[in-house]
């Protein structure tokens, strides 16, 4: 019933991004994946003291991009090229883990607050409404819908 406020708890993959660039002299990137485009690229390896290393790449990051360009868009042949001989390279990758939320509802004005959570500049709120449906509701910081 709208009412009720039994705790919850959330199961969330939390995918932030960031890039590295390999610059001329950045020969070797001291890492290794698994598979190749068109499948998706996960590190499987990370050579200590490497520029990967050093450029916070971890085990379990996806590449995603190289220069902009889609790595799931790619031919194994042209990753392969880029990744050898293009400098500088934009590389995308993406820190991909899991995150349990526990959260207790409240209610808020006319729907219950089912949860509430941040992630950088970004807010998100799940709600549910007199009618019963289940409302998902994001905002940048400092309110608004997000750009």
């Amino acid at each position: 019933a709208l009412g009720e406020t039994r705790p919850l708890t959330l199961r969330v993959l939390h995918r932030p991004t960031f890039v590295a660039i390999a610059r001329a002299e950045d020969e070797g990137l001291g890492f290794a994946t698994g598979e190749l485009p068109p499948e998706p690229v996960f590190v499987q390896s990370v050579r200590p003291e490497g520029w990967a290393y050093f450029a916070g790449v971890v085990v379990g990051d996806e590449l995603t991009a190289l220069n902009d360009k889609k790595v799931a868009e790619m031919s194994s042949e042209s990753f392969l090229r880029m990744l050898r001989r293009t400098r500088p390279l934009k590389l995308l990758f993406s820190h991909g883990r899991l995150e349990d939320l526990a959260i207790r509802p409240r209610r808020v004005k006319e729907a219950l607050l089912i949860g509430s959570w941040h992630d950088g500049d970004r807010g998100y709120k799940i709600r549910r409404g007199v009618d019963g449906r289940l409302r998902f509701e994001e905002e940048r910081a400092g309110g608004g819908p997000p750009a």
